[in-house]
C-alpha cells in the first residue's frame, strides 16, 4: 500500500510518499498550479501498486484546489483530515518534534493507519459558489474595518479631509465590488436548479438575508453527503467540547471550534437576528438565558446549532422553515 502525506503552507507543499511501511521520499513543491500537477506526476509513479491513498490536512482555503487537483486522477484516493484528528495521532504514536518533514510523514501514516473517510468533490457550481462567497466575505470584513477607520477619522479634529475623502471612497468601492459580486452569485444559484432550491428554502427562516444565506449555502454544499445532524453540528465546531479528568480536572464545557469557522460565521448574525425578530426563537432564546441561566453568548450559540439541526432536516426533507418545531412557546414580547 503506498500512502502520501501533504504538508499544506501557504507558499510551500511537503510531501512524503510511504510505500511498503517506510517513508521513501520527502520533496517540497510550490503551492500552485505547477505544484499540484507535480505531485499528481509523483503520485502515479506509484499507481502501478494500487491506488495511492493521500492525506491532506485542511488548512483554511490553501488545500482546496490541491485536494481539487490530485482528485481529479481516479487511482488518487483523496483524504481532507481535520487538524484536530491528525494533531490527537501525533500525540498517540508520540511524535517528539514538529517541523513541515514530521508532519508530512505523519500524515502519511495516518493516511495508512487510519480509517478515515474519502473526500468527495463538490458540483462544479458549488465550488465557484464556494470561492465567491469567502470573495464577499473578504470584502465584508474591509469595508467594516474601513467603516471603523473612517469613524476613527471623523472623530480627529486634525484629519486632513483628504484623507477622510479616501476612507470614504474605499467604503463606496467595497460596497459596489460587495453588490456586484452579489448579483453574480444570485445569477449563477438561479441557474442551477439544486442551489437555488436549497437557497428559498434557507430563506424561509427570519434572520437569514440574501447575503448571509448565500455564505452558509457555499459552507454546506461542500459537506460530504450522508452525514447526520450532529456530524454538521462537529463540522461547524459547535459541539460541547468537555474536560474532565478524575476528581481534580473538571473545566467549563466550550465549543469545540475544530471544524470550520467560515459555517461558524455565516450563522451567527443570522441567529442574533432572529433570536429578537421570530417569536419561536425568542422564546428559544430567552428560555435558556432565564431558566437554564446561560449567557447571552451561550444562547446564542445553541441557536445556531439547533439552526444547523433545522437546515439538515429542511435540506433532506425539501420543506421550508417551521418556527413552531423550534420550541413549544413564543415570546410573549
Amino acid at each position: 500500500m503506498t500512502t502520501v502525506g501533504v504538508d499544506v503552507g501557504a507558499k510551500n507543499l511537503v510531501v512524503a510518499i510511504r510505500h511498503k511501511n517506510s517513508v521513501e521520499k520527502v520533496k517540497t513543491f510550490t503551492n500552485n498550479t505547477v505544484g499540484h500537477q507535480a505531485i499528481d506526476k509523483l503520485c502515479s509513479k506509484y499507481h502501478k501498486y494500487g491506488k495511492v491513498r493521500i492525506a491532506i490536512e485542511a488548512t483554511g482555503s490553501y488545500h482546496f484546489d490541491l485536494a481539487l487537483a490530485l482528485d481529479n486522477n481516479s487511482k488518487n484516493d483523496v483524504i481532507v483530515a481535520n487538524p484536530r484528528a491528525t494533531y490527537a495521532f501525533a500525540q498517540a504514536i508520540m511524535t517528539r518534534c514538529k517541523n513541515d518533514k514530521v508532519d508530512a510523514e505523519m500524515l502519511a501514516l495516518f493516511a495508512e493507519k487510519m480509517d478515515h473517510p474519502l473526500w468527495k468533490k463538490p458540483s462544479n457550481n458549488a465550488i465557484k459558489l464556494r470561492y465567491f462567497a469567502r470573495a464577499i466575505s473578504s470584502s465584508t470584513v474591509d469595508k467594516t474595518k474601513a467603516s471603523n477607520y473612517l469613524h476613527a477619522l471623523q472623530s480627529c479634529l486634525e484629519c486632513p479631509k483628504e484623507l477622510i475623502k479616501h476612507t470614504q471612497q474605499k467604503i463606496k468601492f467595497l460596497e459596489e465590488e460587495i453588490e456586484h459580486l452579489k448579483k453574480f452569485v444570485l445569477l449563477l444559484i438561479k441557474q442551477d436548479e439544486q442551489l437555488n432550491q436549497y437557497f428559498e428554502l434557507i430563506l424561509t427562516i427570519k434572520g437569514f438575508g440574501e447575503l448571509s444565506t448565500i455564505q452558509l449555502l457555499a459552507e454546506i454544499m461542500t459537506i460530504p453527503e450522508g452525514l447526520t445532524h450532529k456530524q454538521w453540528v462537529a463540522l461547524a465546531g459547535l459541539d460541547p467540547r468537555q474536560v474532565q479528568s478524575g476528581t481534580s480536572i473538571n473545566k467549563k464545557s466550550r465549543i469545540s471550534k475544530a471544524g470550520n469557522r467560515h459555517l461558524r460565521k455565516s450563522l451567527f448574525m443570522p441567529a442574533l437576528s432572529a433570536s429578537r425578530c421570530d417569536p419561536y426563537v425568542k422564546g428559544y432564546f430567552k428560555h435558556l438565558i432565564d431558566d437554564r441561566k446561560l449567557t447571552k453568548l451561550q444562547a446564542i450559540v445553541a441557536v445556531m446549532r439547533k439552526f444547523i439541526h433545522a437546515i439538515h432536516g429542511m435540506i433532506h426533507t425539501l420543506k421550508p422553515f417551521d418556527n413552531t418545531r423550534f420550541f413549544k412557546e413564543p415570546a410573549l414580547s
